[in-house]
């Protein structure tokens, strides 16, 4: 619904901040990493957002950076992990760290995190393992939109990648790239 939000930081708080839009205040969730890293109070500043909404409530959240958004939306996707569990988990990891741990099935270091016990870092690991953010070259946008085609139509993120690197077509042609893509599957 809403792709980010640039305002006058008007209020920050480890978890919270509020931005003056044309002087509508938005009341945004954040994770620390977030926080630590925002403009001084005043200042102009930009989130990245997700809207969520529950029976009960509607919660918008905001991130400096679009990585943490799209695992703030990874996480959100699982059951049992809701926003505030999510924000706590972006907040003990950086994305590239927590990744990093689910590759290599990292449990502890997950765990550690407050409000992940041993078994939701289990779980985290065997639900996250295939939507692992596949490197992609510079200068290469078409394979990465191609990817994300392939992961629109189905398949994983890691067989979208498998996919699109069994093709031998060298192509700066997102169309020509899922079609191989998908004859090769």
């Amino acid at each position: 619904m809403f792709s980010y939000i640039k305002g006058r930081l008007i209020e920050k708080s480890p978890t919270r901040c509020v931005l003056d839009v044309n002087g509508i205040g938005y009341w945004l969730l954040i994770p620390l990493s977030t926080y630590e890293k925002m403009a001084e109070h005043g200042n102009e500043q930009l989130l990245y957002t997700h809207f969520l909404v529950r029976d009960d409530r509607c919660e918008l959240y905001g991130f400096l950076s679009l990585e943490e958004r799209r695992l703030f939306e990874d996480l959100i996707a699982i059951r049992g992990i809701g926003g505030k569990l999510a924000i706590a988990i972006l907040s003990g990891l950086p994305p590239d760290r927590f990744w990093e741990a689910i590759q290599n099935g990292d449990v502890i270091s997950i765990s550690s995190i407050k409000g992940v016990g041993l078994k939701t870092a289990k779980r985290l690991i065997l639900e996250l393992k295939d939507k692992l953010v596949v490197e992609v070259p510079a200068g290469a946008p078409a394979v990465e939109e191609a990817i994300l085609a392939l992961v629109s139509l189905g398949f994983s993120r890691s067989e979208a990648r498998k996919a699109i690197d069994k093709v031998d077509v060298h192509s700066d042609k997102v169309e020509e790239l899922i079609k191989a893509a998908l004859k090769s599957s």
